[in-house]
């Protein structure tokens, strides 16, 4: 009765040994585009009498079956790298079927198709993401579909759905190549054409760059699109989708072949010439992720990148006013020729070197003198008072805590101080976290939303602040009397010098020492005269560097990139000379731990005025006493004699 059948089915319409195929085989074509096909078209050498009586698969030939009428297709297949071995004895080169599918085949337009744009990196993934497939065959990219999803070409496939570049857009279709095959649309030699096809005005440009001359003369190490723009994570470098920053296209694309000494050595580059972005404003501004500083594209370009020996490139002299001007529009020919690579390299700009060399000889010198005296200071005085404690010469501090006090400092020299204590360290933390922004601290304040634009900007008002509070005062000691004291009481003396000596002497034979300063001991007159030589230098360079462009055209090209130099190292000297000098004899020294809060007070007591400025202390006791004695007018008292009366109790007298 079977045999029977099977006769009655050949001898039976096309379409009715379908329906016969269909009474085991639960498959139907009519959504596929082969809908007009039946069951035999494809699957040709099925014998029904022996498919049915012995139970064998139907033999299923792709060459015959897709090639007979897809023959341009499948001889491109066939000598592609996934049907070099499809007939050999290994299983895991893609056939048509592994692509297209099989009886639910549609056309590459139809949404569901598995060649859709939207759906080819599911289809070339489901092979590509096989980890062991790709070790059995030593496919050495990884994970090339989570990297396709974290590109641009992803991101405007998910908004378009469809148009973008897909796997088949840069490897091709049917006659897939290994990149090393020098018709693969992969191959190095090839990539910047494969590219080229969507983006036509950027491989024009390119093919106008350094970069392009160089690859066609077989310099392997000249950068194609892949080495700037990646493979399968090609990422947005206009920044549409936040995945690039300024800082990967400088550090992570650039620099990595224009700071290789060895690529440098070879084609006969300027060593050292591309690093020193890094360490430039437009460098370490973008290393904080400012949007808005100047990457190395925007000097010279994108795609069609030129040595300056050529007319049409963008840092050619002629044209680097113009280049410079996209972000300074006041940027005169003088200033375009301070920002260039050459104006920080050693070798060709023996001024800024020369300056370098001083601060930090200056640096070890002020610096290495200031841990020195306050080492012997330190020492010394804890050493005497371990053996005067030892042999029970005194049983309490030298200075007691008493309570009548006379004013130290004036309101407004406290506000000074509060003014500057605040915009100086504002200026070191901002201006500090600029040059070392890959610092676990300045990672921590750009986390909590020190941006690059804030930064700058909170550098900026903190600058203002102390240029104010150095015009206050300047004039606090020009119109105030209390202030012209101070400064005349500020000046040095021949006294200083022997005040230094007699301490240091004392310290290192270990007795005490018994000077009596003024008002301001040598100390308190190195420090001040600091601070005025360094907001001189500070308030001078800043200027250059905040406003570079207002330079005239006699300045020589040097001066920004010295007045960069001067900013950097004085800030090293002063942000030391207050952490070792000033902090050390304000909280750390031994007679003010945990801190002299005079500065906060305005007040000293008598007592400390004894100690620490006997010279002072001497002769307000001869203006006080000769006041009350009649023989000094009030008028003619100075200014803390005349204070000091009113801060002391009226029986005081003259102790």
């Amino acid at each position: 009765m079977k045999k029977l059948c099977i006769t009655l089915a050949l001898a039976l319409p096309l379409w009715a040994q379908e329906d016969v195929c269909l009474d085991c085989h639960e498959v139907s074509i009519e959504e596929s585009i082969h809908e007009d096909f039946d069951c035999q078209t494809c699957h040709l050498d099925v014998d029904l009498d022996e498919h049915v009586d012995e139970g064998t698969l139907p033999m299923f030939s792709q060459e015959e079956a897709c090639g007979t009428c897809h023959e341009n297709e499948w001889s491109e297949h066939a000598a592609s790298v996934h049907g070099l071995k499809i007939n050999g004895p290994s299983p895991d080169e893609a056939t048509c079927v592994d692509c297209h599918g099989t009886h639910d085949i549609l056309p590459a337009d139809d949404p569901n198709s598995r060649v859709h744009p939207a759906k080819m990196f599911t289809t070339c993934g489901s092979c590509h993401s096989n980890p062991e497939l790709m070790e059995r065959h030593n496919i050495t990219i990884p994970d090339p579909v989570v990297r396709y999803e974290q590109s641009v070409h992803f991101k405007v496939l998910e908004e378009s759905g469809y148009a973008s570049a897909t796997c088949n857009d840069c490897h091709g279709t049917h006659d897939i190549q290994n990149m090393r095959h020098a018709r693969s649309s992969i191959n190095y030699w090839n990539v910047a054409q494969t590219c080229g096809k969507c983006h036509a005005s950027e491989y024009e440009e390119f093919q106008r760059s350094d970069h392009w001359l160089a690859l066609q003369r077989g310099v392997h190490d000249a950068p194609a699109c892949i080495t700037c723009h990646g493979e399968h994570a090609i990422t947005d470098p206009t920044g549409r989708y936040d995945i690039i920053k300024k800082r990967e296209m400088a550090d992570h694309t650039c620099l990595k072949c224009h700071s290789d000494e060895e690529l440098a050595s070879k084609y006969g580059l300027i060593e050292g010439v591309a690093a020193t972005y890094r360490d430039s404003y437009h460098g370490l501004a973008v290393l904080r992720g400012d949007e808005e500083a100047a990457a190395c594209y925007d000097c010279h370009g994108t795609h069609a990148i030129l040595a300056a020996k050529y007319p049409s490139s963008t840092i050619n002299p002629q044209n680097l006013q113009g280049t410079c001007a996209a972000c300074h529009p006041g940027a005169s020919p003088q200033f375009a020729r301070t920002y260039t690579h050459s104006s920080v390299l050693v070798l060709q700009t023996p001024v800024e070197d020369i300056i370098q060399t001083i601060y930090i000889t200056l640096i070890i010198a002020v610096i290495g003198f200031m841990v020195v005296h306050n080492g012997i200071v330190f020492i010394g005085y804890n050493g005497r008072k371990k053996r005067e404690l030892a042999a029970g010469v005194i049983a309490a501090p030298a200075i007691e805590d008493v309570t009548t006090t006379i004013r130290r400092f004036s309101p407004n020299e406290r506000l000074q101080h509060i003014l500057i204590l605040v915009s100086f360290f504002t200026l070191v933390i901002t201006g500090f976290a600029l040059k070392f922004s890959d610092a676990g601290w300045a990672k921590i304040l750009s986390y909590i939303g020190l941006t690059e634009t804030a930064r700058g900007l909170i550098h900026r008002i903190a600058a203002v602040v102390m240029i104010a509070v150095a015009a206050l005062h300047l004039g606090y000691i020009v119109v105030s009397k209390w202030g012209r004291k101070h400064l005349l009481e500020m000046l040095p003396t021949l006294q200083d010098i022997k005040d230094f000596w007699h301490n240091m002497r004392a310290h290192l034979s270990g007795k005490a020492p018994i000077i009596q300063p003024g008002i301001f001991d040598y100390t308190e007159k190195i420090e001040y005269w600091a601070l005025v030589w360094g907001t001189i230098v500070m308030i001078i360079t800043g200027f250059i560097l905040w406003f570079p462009t207002m330079l005239g055209e006699a300045t020589p090209p040097w001066l920004i990139k010295v007045a960069e130099v001067i900013h950097y190292w004085e800030a090293w000297l002063a942000t030391l000379a207050i952490i070792i000098w000033h902090l050390f004899f304000t909280i750390f020294h031994p007679e003010e731990y945990p801190g002299n809060t005079s500065i906060f007070t305005g007040k000293m007591n008598l007592e400390m005025w004894r100690h620490k400025h006997g010279g002072f202390y001497r002769d307000l006791q001869e203006e006080l006493t000769g006041y009350r004695k009649g023989d000094v007018a009030y008028e003619e008292l100075s200014p803390f004699a005349q204070q000091a009366i009113e801060d002391l109790p009226p029986d005081s007298g003259s102790d």
